[in-house]
C-alpha cells in the first residue's frame, strides 16, 4: 500500500467515516470494476476502509497481508540472487 497525502476529505472518505464505503464500492458496478482493475485505487479504498472502519475487515486485513508477503518474497528473491552470485 501507498503512502497517502493530506487534503480535504474526498466522497469516498466520508462513505468510509459513515461506514457505507464497503457497501458503495460492491453495488456500484463502476466502481466495483476500478476496484477490481486498479491497483492505485484498490489500495486507495483499502487504506479509506482500513484507518475508518469501526470493526474488523477481513478483506482489508488480507490485503495488508498480502502486500507485506509480496514484499517479503521480493526481498528474500534478491537476497538468493545475491548470495548466489557472491558466493
Amino acid at each position: 500500500m501507498q503512502n497517502f497525502k493530506l487534503g480535504p476529505k474526498t466522497f469516498f472518505e466520508e462513505l468510509a467515516i459513515d461506514n457505507h464505503l464497503r457497501e458503495y464500492i460492491d453495488t456500484n458496478t463502476t466502481i466495483l470494476k476500478k476496484y477490481n482493475e486498479d491497483k492505485l485505487f484498490r489500495d486507495e479504498m483499502l487504506h479509506l476502509l482500513y484507518i475508518h472502519s469501526d470493526s474488523f475487515q477481513k478483506d482489508v486485513e488480507y490485503a495488508i497481508l498480502e502486500d507485506l508477503n509480496n514484499t517479503l518474497s521480493y526481498f528474500l528473491d534478491k537476497i538468493e540472487t545475491w548470495n548466489t552470485n557472491n558466493q
